[in-house]
């Protein structure tokens, strides 16, 4: 058995290379860390046969990684990146190690792997490796699952339909059993089944805060589903039912304000300002005649737009002219104004309404003026002034936020007229 040191403070990175990895090559190991001075202590306590490595991290970057192990292992050294062209000048360039591009094909990581370790994939192989507590998450398993004795044999200890799934999942486990094996095209139904527990757990949500606990859960697992599988039609109807839950309970929940108060979560941005953003649009619009105004759209577009954009510190930039855009590097600048645009593409192939992938598509073009709001419909508009103000609640809080609107008063209403905002700030003042 192998092992890979991976590297990154990004969570959803770290277990999707996991889950490729162990899953892809059959005696491979991956441990991890969030932070370069973590990675550190690792390698100074375990067994490790390479490394992959983000380049910046607030917990020690990607240099001391790098220089502790030239200095003390040599181990095969992977950057993993999307900032690496501009980091690279910033330490010694004959050093021995690989560029793999962030996020990764699936390709990549796979050629990547087999250099760093000179090990073959199993991609052709009838078995996969996955964690004993990945499978254990998940609620129903309507599909075998192998222990393996050899390289040669496999003993199913789940079938279809067995009641004592979990009870074998957790005896194995707690003999130490870390992996159990899958077959190669059962692997995807672990993603199709929390899709399906998401849906059941949004049916049965309650109140407005069990709705925003597990819409917010969907949204983090697309964000990791996407870049594995892509679009897929169940991940859009989890959506669609994350809309009409939302605002069903919405507009029953007469303290809606104070719940969206005790959500705000800027560590969990993406999710955060998606749902608020529902809510947000929500109350401008509710009691409002507004026929030519489609609030489900709206919703959709809430929850799917920043799909694409997995990293928090790009995911909260909204001002292409603030010095802290400036500072990005060229990818990490396009990866900015152009997620929209991708996931658009990406969504082409669903039955969305074209109104949701425009407001996919633009989203990040109305703060920065590049969309003149005299081109919008209505709905657009209401979209994205909904996601505008969803941004300055998480990253400001409510308690700044009115005190913000009537700093930029004019502007919000032109948009809004005066009566629309007057609406925004009794809410919001509430």
């Amino acid at each position: 058995m192998k092992t890979i040191l991976v590297v990154d403070d990004e969570e959803t990175i770290v277990e999707i290379l996991e889950i490729y990895i162990e899953g892809f090559f059959e005696n491979v190991k991956v441990v991890t860390a969030y932070g370069g001075y973590e990675a550190i202590d690792i390698l100074k306590e375990e067994t490790v046969d390479a490394i992959i490595c983000d380049f910046r991290m607030p917990e020690g970057n990607g240099v001391v990684v790098y220089n502790y192990n030239e200095e003390n292992l040599k181990l095969p050294f992977a950057w993993h990146s999307g900032t690496f062209s501009s980091d690279e000048n910033t330490f010694d360039k004959q050093g021995d190690y690989f560029i793999l591009e962030k996020p990764a094909l699936d390709d990549q990581l796979t050629d990547l792997v087999q250099k760093l370790l000179e090990v073959s994939s199993i991609s052709d192989h009838l078995y996969r490796k996955i964690k004993t507590s990945t499978l254990r998450r998940i609620k129903d398993i309507n599909f075998p699952v192998f222990y393996k004795i050899n390289n040669e044999k496999y003993v199913s200890l789940v079938v279809e339909g067995d009641d004592n799934i979990n009870q074998t999942l957790e005896k194995y486990e707690t003999k130490g059993e870390e992996y159990l094996y899958v077959k190669k095209k059962d692997l995807e139904n672990v993603y199709k089944l929390k899709c399906s527990e998401l849906k059941e757990r949004i049916e049965q949500s309650g109140t407005v805060e069990d709705v925003y606990f597990v819409a917010s859960e969907a949204i983090e697992h697309f964000c990791h589903d996407l870049e594995i599988r892509g679009v897929t039609p169940d991940q859009i109807e989890v959506a669609s039912r994350c809309v009409n839950k939302c605002l069903k309970e919405l507009n029953r929940d007469a303290k809606v304000k104070k719940i969206l108060a005790g959500i705000i979560d800027s560590e969990n941005y993406i999710s955060t300002h998606s749902l608020i953003t529902i809510h947000m649009a929500n109350a401008l619009l509710v009691d409002e005649s507004n026929d030519d105004v489609n609030l489900e759209n709206i919703a959709m577009a809430a929850i799917l737009h920043d799909l694409k954009l997995t990293n928090i510190r790009l995911a909260k930039l909204r001002n292409f002219s603030s010095d802290e855009f400036k500072t990005l590097t060229h990818s990490e600048k396009k990866r900015v104004m152009s997620h929209g645009l991708e996931l658009a593409l990406e969504l082409e192939n669903t039955d969305l309404p074209k109104e949701v992938l425009n407001l996919v598509k633009n989203h990040e073009m109305f703060g920065n003026e590049i969309i003149q709001r005299t081109e919008l419909s209505k709905t657009e508009l209401f979209f994205h002034l909904s996601h505008e103000l969803a941004h300055y609640i998480t990253v400001l809080g409510f308690e700044k936020i009115t005190e913000f609107m009537r700093e930029n008063d004019e502007r919000y209403k032109e948009i809004l007229g005066q009566q629309m905002y007057e609406k925004a700030l009794t809410f919001l003042s509430l």
